[in-house]
């Protein structure tokens, strides 16, 4: 299949796992970033007991490949902290479009680790993106903006377009996709795994939240693990087509249109865990600023 249809899907699933992650993150683990990211151990598990049960070979590579392959994946965990906070400040629609950034530093990682092409007119493409995001993120009901959640999501996409250039070295190495995913996956579960052997906290939170939601919480993440999974595996199939890492990324452009559709669509069905004020009277101004992310993009790829 094309590297463009391959890298078109991802987007989808990004943006609805983007949004259960807000549900959960603001009702069940509020102030708990890493509480909430290691409650997906439990759903990783899963995922992985059934592929290595699917597909045994995920087993039969290099010992120094699945190292460096997990450690890929505990870049992706980390990445994940700083965008729980901010979207527990903000609406996902609002601060997730910054993901628009990765793109522009995967473009500087790519430069600096591995030669990739890197003119003005990416930098000048780059700073239109953050413009862009920046525009987005200003609250034009209170004419107020937030500065840490630009932080937190800069923070969260320089972190994840370090994974996503390493995650390609790795794609490049005819690996079957499944083993590739496989590992990354296992990288990030360990991390999960870790904070949770030295947190009882931690542990207790999770446990009475099982208890608490009778399960409806476990159900949501495994949705949104589902999600994800899907997302990563067809973004590491792109990854492997295409002539440059920047280039998947860039198709992720379209996601910004989609988290304001899921927006307004889940602020009329449940206005009461997803705020659609915002899209009622400043629509326009956001279409203008969803415009320069992409123009940026557009931009990046030409």
């Amino acid at each position: 299949m094309n590297w463009f249809v391959l890298a078109l899907i991802p987007p989808f699933f990004w943006a609805a796992t983007n949004f259960i992650d807000q549900y959960l993150s603001r009702r069940y683990f509020m102030g708990k970033p890493l509480a909430h990211s290691s409650f997906a151990v439990i759903g990783y598990g899963l995922f992985l007991i059934a592929i290595a049960l699917y597909q045994p070979a995920v087993f039969s590579i290099s010992p120094s490949t699945i190292i460096k392959t997990a450690l890929i994946g505990t870049l992706f965990y980390v990445g994940v902290v700083p965008y729980i906070l901010a979207i527990q400040k903000e609406d996902a629609s609002n601060a997730l479009p910054l993901f628009q950034t990765v793109p522009f530093f995967t473009l500087i990682f790519g430069w600096l680790l591995f030669q990739e092409t890197m003119e003005i007119r990416h930098m000048i493409a780059g700073l239109v993106i953050i413009c862009g995001g920046i525009g987005l993120l200003w609250d034009f009901r209170n004419k107020s903006f937030s500065f840490q959640v630009l932080g937190l999501m800069i923070s969260s996409s320089v972190i994840i377009a370090l994974h996503m250039v390493l995650l390609r070295s790795i794609s490049t190495e005819s690996i079957y996709w499944l083993t590739t995913t496989f590992w990354v996956m296992t990288g990030q579960m360990s991390c999960g795994l870790i904070y949770l052997c030295f947190s009882g906290k931690t542990r207790s939170h999770i446990k009475n939240v099982l208890i608490e939601s009778r399960f409806e919480a476990f159900g949501w993440d495994l949705l949104q693990q589902s999600g994800a999974f899907a997302a990563k595996a067809f973004l590491i199939l792109a990854l492997a087509a295409a002539p440059s890492s920047t280039y998947v990324l860039l198709v992720n452009g379209i996601q910004p249109m989609l988290l304001m559709v899921f927006g307004i669509t889940l602020g009329l069905l449940i206005p009461r865990h997803f705020n659609r004020h915002d899209f009622d009277r400043f629509l326009g101004i956001k279409i203008i600023f969803i415009a320069m992310v992409l123009g940026g993009l557009t931009v990046l790829l030409l």
